[in-house]
């Protein structure tokens, strides 16, 4: 008899990630009633076999081969061997959170009356440079040595009162590149970010795209680019000659669609408005 949960995944020339997968199925915790795993190896040319092999005695995998090309035709092949109570399909991409299959039993036990079930894709990126400008406050480290060289987070920007300019790391982390510092990306460091209520209202998002397109101005100005220099007809203010009217056509536009209910690009519309008021 086989085990309670059976973990099929097909791979063709998988080798650039296979092994980091089957190091990650290596963590699983073992769901109530045990789990297997049959990977179908789908006329690889590279070390996908050889992989497979040395995990053999590491996970209870059941490795199967299918010449003919073709993801539905390899796992066909692995749909004729004994199968447990719950089919779980995967790629020969994905880093498994250590209690996946648990979560998955979990949730099938709690609703036995369904039969098709769907888990969290996120992105799992790999280490190396990353951008200033993707280095976000919640999950964020710096050397204490760059603020024993006198760089601080700039009071004028970020969450206070009013509608304020977001971006605050974003601002501090370019100048801190700009300055002669290295950044870098850690894709095993995560944090999750709770999302409120109110922050799913048209209002709120509205809203946030202005505090966005404040801090896109501050950057050019900031910068010096062509937008920076080409301010309004009064002279004063910092925005482009074209803006207004540009922020005028979108938002009409946009409340037109969203009115008439017949495109639902109507919120992508009123968002790039909303970044002209900022």
């Amino acid at each position: 008899m086989p085990p309670a949960l059976t973990v099929i995944a097909a791979t063709h020339n998988g080798e650039p990630t296979l092994r980091r997968m089957l190091d990650s199925l290596l963590a699983l915790e073992a769901p109530a009633g045990g789990w297997q795993l049959i990977f179908v190896d789908n006329a690889s040319s590279d070390r996908t076999a050889a992989i497979l092999g040395e995990c053999r005695a590491k996970l209870p995998l059941t490795v199967l081969a299918e010449p003919g090309r073709g993801k539905n035709r390899a796992l066909y092949r692995a749909l004729q061997e004994p199968l447990g109570e719950l089919v779980v399909f995967t790629d020969d991409d994905n880093l498994a959170d250590p209690r996946w299959l648990i979560e998955l039993q979990d949730c099938a036990a709690r609703h036995p009356e369904v039969e098709l079930f769907g888990g969290t894709l996120v992105p799992a990126w790999e280490d190396g440079p990353i951008a200033p400008t993707r280095i976000w406050g919640p999950n964020m480290m710096v050397r204490r040595r760059v603020f024993e060289r006198g760089h601080r987070f700039n009071e004028n920007v970020g969450p206070s009162a009013g509608l304020c300019m977001m971006g605050s790391e974003t601002e501090f982390n370019l100048r801190i590149v700009e300055a002669g510092s290295a950044t870098w990306y850690c894709p095993t460091a995560r944090v999750a970010h709770i999302i409120r209520a109110h922050q799913l209202t048209r209002e709120w998002i509205m809203k946030r795209a202005i505090r966005f397109g404040r801090a896109e101005r501050f950057r050019a100005l900031r910068s010096g680019g062509a937008n920076a220099r080409e301010t309004s007809l009064f002279g004063l203010l910092n925005f482009p000659r074209w803006m207004p009217q540009d922020f005028l056509f979108r938002y009409l536009k946009g409340q037109l669609l969203r009115l008439a209910g017949s495109d639902h690009r109507w919120a992508d519309i009123l968002w790039e408005a909303h970044l002209r008021l900022g």
